[in-house]
């Protein structure tokens, strides 16, 4: 968790936030980065840059993305596959997948489960980021 203020660049907020969870997610961990707060806050710009990450490589998914694409190649045997979903509501809906309605599940061990939704294999940094502008351009 962190606040930066304005005068940092989308890079470095990558470098605090983002790029230590992506050693730690090769290091098999999971990882999860996410903007939060109020409408015009400058989230998606955070996250994907000018122009909604079409434009520039600066938002941290758009850079996130082709670290990991570089890193993969040191791990043949790793494949990317994304998903992306919405809470909206209080329902939750894949944005892969024509907003489908999903439900979620607690097995007996406590461990919840997203039932049918998609996910897409990527294989290179610009596939990842098409899968979530696909996904942001779903959201309600």
């Amino acid at each position: 968790d962190a606040v930066f203020d304005v005068f940092l660049s989308n890079k470095d907020i990558y470098d605090q936030t983002c790029r230590p969870l992506i050693d730690f997610f090769f290091d098999e961990g999971k990882a999860t980065c996410f903007a939060y707060g109020q409408t015009g806050s400058g989230k998606t710009y955070t996250m994907m840059g000018p122009e909604g990450g079409r434009q520039s490589q600066t938002g941290l998914y758009v850079l996130a993305a082709h670290e990991i694409f570089r890193k993969l190649v040191d791990y043949p045997h790793l494949a990317i596959e994304v998903s992306f979903f919405e809470i909206y509501g209080g329902k939750f809906f894949d944005l892969l997948n024509k907003r489908k309605k999903l439900q979620l599940q607690e097995d007996a061990h406590g461990a919840v489960h997203t039932v049918g939704l998609r996910e897409v294999e990527c294989t290179s940094a610009n596939e990842l980021v098409q899968q979530i502008l696909t996904g942001n351009g779903a959201r309600q």
